[in-house]
């Protein structure tokens, strides 16, 4: 015997069960599907909310790279998460902020959901790999960076990060030749291919590429990963200080990065994170 809709709809009991198995499903897709959640959150968002979110990552962003205010960096980019979770620029800004201070496990996990969030943009994923090839997840580093690569194979801070990972394997070759090919895309890489030169031994090609490199604030800070990495650390405390005051966005994170290590202990460097606020 055959029950249709509209003879259940008429019996109280089978009323009943449909309203149970409504609710059932109801909760368990809202349940097991969090980037429909979002995606709800984000379509619930007022126009008004939608720009103040804008403005506000962009001040976070502003505050972090360039004022150096790192504490009102986080409440301004909180803030505009806050208002739309699905911001991934605000997130991976405050996945860099969690990684200053040491807080690798909030940055990763901060970076992730950025990857999330914008799934088809491979800065996200190719900023995870970075993050966790300097924690030394390089296993994790090497999936990411595969993921980034995946979706723009040219991408040429992609691959400026692969070659990172290559070298920290002390694969020297394969990291010469992803970062040939990066600076082959985009020329900003060619003091990162002469910073991979010097790592590897070879001074001369890593000397001829700082010959010909302009002197541009965008390759201050390159150019004191080179001078270390060639052993000169009076040359490289020169260019440290023109990037200090400069304000390079790349500076407050020399702490996090072991190329720099040398220069820890110097009194230019305290400097700098007595301007930081950090101790």
């Amino acid at each position: 015997m055959r029950i249709s809709l509209c003879d259940m709809a008429q019996c109280p009991k089978y009323c009943l069960l449909l309203n149970i198995l409504l609710l059932v499903v109801t909760l368990s897709t809202s349940c097991t599907n969090p980037k429909t959640a979002d995606t709800s959150e984000q379509s619930n968002l007022s126009d008004e909310d939608s720009i103040q979110a804008v403005t506000l990552a962009d001040s976070g962003k502003m505050l972090l790279y360039q004022k150096w205010d790192l504490s009102n960096a986080r409440l301004v980019l909180e803030e505009a998460l806050q208002l739309d979770p699905g911001n991934a620029g605000a997130r991976a800004d405050l996945a860099w902020h969690h990684f200053l201070f040491n807080q690798d496990a909030q940055a990763i996990h901060e970076m992730q959901l950025a990857v999330e969030r914008d799934p088809s943009n491979p800065k996200w994923p190719a900023w995870l790999a970075w993050i966790h090839m300097r924690v030394g997840n390089l296993n994790q580093a090497n999936d990411a960076i595969t993921k980034s690569l995946s979706m723009d194979p040219d991408f040429a801070e992609g691959l400026h990060v692969q070659s990172k990972i290559a070298a920290a394997k002390e694969d020297f070759e394969t990291a010469i030749a992803i970062h040939e090919r990066a600076a082959a895309i985009d020329p900003r890489w060619r003091l990162a291919l002469a910073h991979t030169y010097a790592l590897s031994g070879n001074r001369m090609k890593a000397t001829e590429i700082l010959a010909t490199t302009d002197d541009s604030p965008l390759n201050t800070f390159g150019r004191i990963e080179v001078y270390l990495a060639l052993g000169e650390k009076e040359n490289a405390l020169e260019w440290f200080q023109q990037a200090y005051d400069q304000r390079h966005p790349y500076l407050p994170w020399c702490r996090r990065n072991d190329d720099l290590k040398e220069i820890w202990d110097t009194p230019e460097f305290r400097r700098l994170y007595q301007t930081l606020g950090i101790e």
